[in-house]
């Protein structure tokens, strides 16, 4: 079912965090430096979705601040990286202000 509606099936597997976002924030934090679309796959940031449902995501995600669920995402993966839990917002905010928006 669709994890927005929860009434139609879900069809699209999406991003909850945008793909193009997560991949150059992940590039810049160098969490996955032998993985050229790193983050692309994390399972956390995945649902499916209906088509109906999708589309308006799609249509409002780049007005939205992604912080929060990029920390929910990314912080295991950072924390393996020795940067700590109060350090992680400051960091994101960083490489989502920094990274190059090509992918």
């Amino acid at each position: 079912m669709c994890a927005e509606c929860h009434i139609t099936t879900s069809a699209v597997a999406d991003h909850k965090i945008p793909a193009r976002l997560i991949v150059r924030v992940c590039r810049w934090l160098k969490l996955f430096p032998l993985d050229r679309w790193g983050g692309f796959y994390i399972r956390a940031n995945m649902q499916g979705l209906s088509h109906s449902c999708h589309n308006k995501k799609t249509k409002v995600e780049d007005t939205q601040d992604w912080t929060d669920e990029l920390i929910r995402v990314l912080g295991p993966f950072m924390r393996d990286k020795g940067i700590a839990d109060d350090q992680q917002r400051e960091r994101i905010v960083e490489a989502a202000a920094s990274a190059p928006l090509a992918v």
